[in-house]
């Protein structure tokens, strides 16, 4: 893969008026950036080192920023004349021993470096010429296209700019399904960039839409574990929901936004073998370290009295007490019987001890951090 994505290359143009958003795109503040540098820094994170950022309308303002983000710039005197112009600039400038290139406008900087990474792992495969990401049937940004219709692109003059050239070569062209809501927010408008800066949140967290992309569409799971799923979620969310609402030291760093992806996800790899750690490589693959860690503890987590309560904990503790679609906090009888089942495997009988203990200590840490039972918090909801 190392050797395969360093022929590949990434157009960025950046040269347009901004018009519509009546301040320059490139320019406005995103997370600590500017747009043209995040989307500059997800190519680099993903492991596309050739950018090629095309520049028109104040260039000399960019291309300070390209040089020192190791891209290159390259003007486009006929800006202009649209998009597609700067598109054919950048498409010009690319090395001949690339094997394809990205082609992502600058408004769109949230793309997902594992988004990109999965256009570009497929795009290894030489199925096809052009792949296009699709989040939710919609497709988005950025199509990966193979150099070998560079000729064609540059000599496009039938008008409808990348789509429609694109277009012809439908019989070459495959869509690839992401859990990236990032590929169809662009910063066209005030609301538009505003949309942006609310994904903050969940750019590097799987927003709960996305979660559910990536169990029906992309990783297809059984609607019955999905429904489980669903109902962990609710149980986790107002187990967290309590514990924050009581502002115990206990708490202090606990994310929600993590709880509520850890929750939804942890049964995606349910049905194969050791479940737990293969849901969590599914989700690392996606991009999400951070919710392939609560999942991959859904079954078995190390904790004790004296630390701080964590998302993965929560999230083991509402699996432990939703069973199905409902709740059901006695959870002692359950581990009782999976005990006598398992007696006579003394590896297995100490799991499930173990198992069961970490249970207690949870519950007993949320109802130490809320002042409350765990039947209390989920009689009240969220």
């Amino acid at each position: 893969m190392t050797s395969e994505i360093n022929r590949i290359a990434a157009v960025i143009p950046a040269a347009g008026l901004s018009s519509r958003m009546k301040r320059f795109k490139p320019l406005l503040w995103l997370n600590g950036k500017t747009i043209l540098e995040s989307a500059m820094e997800g190519f680099r994170e993903a492991g596309i080192f050739q950018l090629f950022v095309v520049t028109g309308h104040r260039a000399e303002a960019l291309e300070p920023l390209i040089r020192r983000a190791g891209a290159t710039p390259v003007h486009n005197p006929h800006f202009r004349q649209g998009m597609f112009s700067s598109i054919c600039a950048g498409v010009s400038r690319l090395p001949e021993e690339l094997s394809g290139f990205f082609v992502l406008p600058v408004d769109i900087p949230l793309v997902r470096p594992a988004t990109i990474r999965s256009l570009a792992r497929a795009f290894k495969k030489g199925h096809h010429n052009i792949l296009h990401p699709v989040y939710k049937t919609t497709r988005g940004h950025p199509p990966v296209i193979a150099t070998a219709l560079k000729p064609k692109i540059l000599a496009w003059n039938s008008g409808g700019g990348l789509k429609a050239c694109l277009d012809q070569f439908q019989d070459s062209t495959e869509a690839i399904a992401v859990p990236d809501r990032g590929i169809l927010m662009d910063g066209d408008t005030q609301w538009d960039y505003e949309d942006l800066l609310a994904r903050e949140a969940f750019y590097r967290l799987p927003s709960p839409e996305e979660c559910l992309e990536l169990l029906e569409t992309i990783h297809p799971t059984d609607k019955k574990i999905i429904r489980h799923c669903r109902a962990v979620e609710r149980t986790a969310a107002a187990l967290t929901g309590a514990v924050l609402k009581a502002k115990s030291p206990l708490s202090a760093s606990l994310n929600p936004d993590l709880v509520s992806a850890g929750a939804l996800l942890h049964d995606i790899a349910k049905g194969r073998k050791d479940h737990a750690a293969k849901g969590g490589a599914l989700i690392e693959k996606w991009g999400f370290p951070g919710v392939a860690h609560v999942v991959s503890a859904h079954t078995d987590i190390a904790t004790a009295l004296d630390t701080t309560l964590n998302e993965k904990e929560i999230v083991y503790l509402a699996d432990k007490i939703t069973r199905g679609t409902r709740v059901d906090t006695g959870y002692d009888e359950r581990f009782r019987e999976k005990a006598a089942r398992f007696g006579h495997d003394p590896e297995a009988a100490e799991a499930i001890r173990r198992r069961w203990a970490h249970a207690d200590i949870i519950r007993d840490k949320i109802e130490a951090a809320t002042g409350l039972s765990i039947d209390t918090i989920l009689d009240s909801g969220p």
